[in-house]
């Protein structure tokens, strides 16, 4: 990595950074411009067991102000499945404005956040392939307003209102 020494110093990051391990097993590759990251960062690790063990990929972009800012993704898996998890979403100058993760088949999740960083609109959750799709309705404010699922197999829509607490009741 390059670096430019400061009057106190310290090194102050500038140009091309590229780190490896010594084993070859990690990676990061990005660009400093006055000592933030800016542009885009990518993070790679990969595992011992090259066939079975899990590896990492992430993709991150930062602004001019080392702020995360954009789509960024974020994947987890192997050869024999190489995303079997992922996180998918998009930064807005630092703040976060959009998140979906899946991991296997048993965790799906996605939604957007507000400008209060608080979730917005219509989120939806499955907790498996078999279980139901769990539906959030917010406002602009972060205020649940609407909370349930959908029976498949009758197509009922099965509402629960927040209580005082701004919790479900079930």
């Amino acid at each position: 990595y390059q670096y430019i020494d400061a009057l106190d110093g310290s090194r102050i990051f500038e140009g091309e950074f590229n780190f490896k391990t010594k084993d070859g097993n990690a990676t990061a590759e990005g660009f400093f411009k006055n000592n933030k990251q800016v542009g885009k960062w990518v993070w790679k690790t990969m595992p011992q067991d090259k066939y079975y063990g899990d590896r990492i990929y992430s993709e991150l972009n930062f602004n001019a102000e080392g702020k995360l800012d954009g789509k960024f993704h974020i994947y987890i898996g192997n050869n024999a499945a190489p995303q079997r998890s992922f996180y998918y979403g998009k930064f807005d100058n630092g703040v976060l404005i959009e998140l979906e993760i899946k991991d296997r088949a048993s965790f799906k999740m996605k939604g957007k956040y507000g400008k209060n960083k608080k979730p917005i609109g219509v989120w939806n959750i499955k907790l498996s392939e078999e279980g139901h799709t769990i539906t959030m309705t917010y406002d602009e404010k972060g205020n649940l307003q609407k909370y349930g699922y959908r029976d498949e197999s009758t197509g009922d829509w099965h509402e629960v209102m927040p209580t005082s607490n701004g919790r479900p009741e079930w």
